[in-house]
């Protein structure tokens, strides 16, 4: 590990080649990607007609609001707080 002071990296061979690769390196979020895919095709073989796929994208907010989990516990507790 080169302990050179950042001014003296540009002339440093290791640091240019690493430079080098990070540039060609691309960024997504894979994850973010996967999830709109995920809700697109969702929504498209419910409806297509745009009005009420935001109906619906509102109503599985409301309810991962509600339901924050799938645990059993969460469920009780929403079921006594109705009755």
């Amino acid at each position: 590990m080169s302990k050179s002071h950042p001014s003296e990296w540009e002339n440093d061979q290791t640091y240019v080649e690493s430079l080098a690769t990070v540039a060609q390196l691309k960024v997504v979020n894979d994850a973010a990607e996967r999830g709109i895919a995920l809700t697109e095709a969702f929504s498209s073989a419910i409806t297509t007609q745009e009005e009420q796929k935001q109906y619906m994208l509102q109503v599985v907010e409301k309810h991962r609001k509600d339901y924050p989990n799938a645990n059993k516990s969460t469920l009780i507790h929403k079921l006594v707080l109705r009755n």
